[in-house]
């Protein structure tokens, strides 16, 4: 009974509101000569964000000229992108892609955050459990305080485990409520 208690009481998840981070993260760029390669460097320095993007589809030795005072990372975009070139944000990700080859883009935007605190059955934080989505990869590893976040797929199952427990399975995101709630 009491195991059982532990594994309903392991995860408790919180929503928390998402940062619009296309309106609130800004850059401060000037270059004359850069290649776009190097002003996504920047930017990724100056902002929470990662790009991502295939060398055959973009051209990341475009030299490209910027200069932005706290502007938003979308408007930098705009002005520095070739038209046949797209981005879509997702999250902390860009992607940028042919306009042509969206695909990916859509596929990353039916991803959503969750996040949450791991707690023993005493209501302690657990630091350092695993939490990861059920058959990848993907995971992390909870903080001092046993909380996490985590960008998984809409249908994600969250595996959490810890040495000297049972490993559980959670629904990220239950039909109905209840249990897991996205970001």
């Amino acid at each position: 009974m009491k195991l059982t208690t532990l594994l309903l009481m392991l995860v408790i998840l919180h929503v928390g509101a998402v940062e619009m981070r296309s309106q609130g993260a800004r850059v401060t760029i000037d270059a004359e000569q850069a290649t776009l390669s190097e002003t996504l460097d920047e930017m990724e320095r100056q902002t929470e964000y990662l790009f991502f993007y295939n060398k055959k589809n973009v051209n990341a030795s475009k030299r490209v000229k910027v200069n932005v005072k706290d502007a938003p990372v979308s408007e930098v975009l705009d002005r520095i992108l070739d038209g046949d070139v797209a981005y879509t944000m997702v999250n902390d990700h860009i992607i940028l892609s042919r306009k042509k080859d969206a695909g990916m883009a859509a596929i990353l935007q039916q991803m959503r955050r969750v996040a949450g605190t791991v707690k023993d059955v005493n209501g302690e934080a657990l630091a350092g459990a695993n939490v990861t989505e059920k058959g990848t990869t993907n995971g992390t590893v909870t903080d001092v305080d046993g909380g996490f976040s985590l960008t998984v797929k809409d249908n994600a199952v969250l595996q959490v485990s810890y040495i000297g427990y049972i490993t559980q399975e959670i629904n990220a995101f239950p039909v109905g409520g209840g249990g897991v709630n996205p970001l």
